[in-house]
C-alpha cells in the first residue's frame, strides 16, 4: 500500500463520500471508489458501510487510519 491509498481512505472518511473524496484530492469520483475496492481486496476487509447515503469506516478502517495520522504527524515535525 502506497501513501495515495492511504490518503484515500482518510478523505473517504473525512468527507464521508466518494463525490466528498474525489474533490478534496481532484481525482475522478470513479477512480476513488476503484482504489478503494482494490485497497479492500488486497487487505481482506472491508473498510466502509454504505449507510444513509455516507460511507462509515468499520472497525478496521478506523485501526488504519489512526496508524496514518500518527505518520503523518511524524512527517509534519
Amino acid at each position: 500500500m502506497n501513501w495515495d491509498d492511504l490518503r484515500i481512505i482518510a478523505a473517504i472518511r473525512d468527507e464521508g463520500t466518494f463525490a466528498g473524496a474525489s474533490a478534496r484530492l481532484r481525482i475522478d469520483e470513479t477512480t476513488v471508489g476503484r482504489r478503494l475496492r482494490r485497497i479492500e481486496r488486497a487487505l481482506g476487509v472491508r473498510l466502509f458501510e454504505a449507510a444513509d447515503g455516507l460511507r462509515k469506516p468499520t472497525g478496521p478502517c478506523e485501526r488504519l487510519l489512526t496508524h496514518v495520522q500518527a505518520m503523518a504527524s511524524h512527517v509534519a515535525e
